[in-house]
């Protein structure tokens, strides 16, 4: 759980780091689409350290992002709060949080959100946290 020093160090990470930086970043902020590009490079290398993390590793952390701005708002507060520090760790998280919602909450949750195929699932790779930390996003960690 964040503690509320804690939650400080976050809000800042999250409106200074360089994942936000890149995020943020646009067109008019460079002259030209040659160094616009130039410029979301370095600021992509900031923030996944491709010197640093496996192929593995960085696709993790993107579909990590991914996956948990799209979850609906509750379940992802909930599995924010969590830290998970892999893609396998959020799915299970999201899964034990949809199995506690009631069986009508369910079948509503079900048109919004699907929480994924079994097949898909079991097809996700085993890999190693890119970082042992309790950081409330992988991402804020780097």
């Amino acid at each position: 759980r964040w503690a509320p020093t804690r939650n400080l160090k976050v809000r800042k990470a999250k409106t200074s780091g360089p994942r936000v930086r890149f995020r943020q970043f646009r067109f008019e902020e460079a002259e030209g689409p040659q160094k616009v590009f130039g410029q979301l490079w370095d600021l992509c290398c900031q923030w996944l350290k491709p010197e640093r993390h496996s192929k593995e590793q960085i696709l993790e952390l993107v579909i990590l992002e991914q996956f948990l701005m799209i979850l609906p708002l509750e379940m992802q507060k909930w599995v924010r709060e969590q830290c998970p520090e892999t893609g396998n760790k959020a799915v299970a998280l999201a899964e034990d949080f949809f199995r506690r919602l009631p069986q009508d909450e369910q079948r509503v949750s079900m048109d919004h959100f699907h929480v994924g195929h079994p097949s898909r699932a079991q097809a996700m790779p085993k890999i190693e946290p890119l970082i042992k930390t309790t950081c409330s996003l992988p991402w804020e960690c780097f």
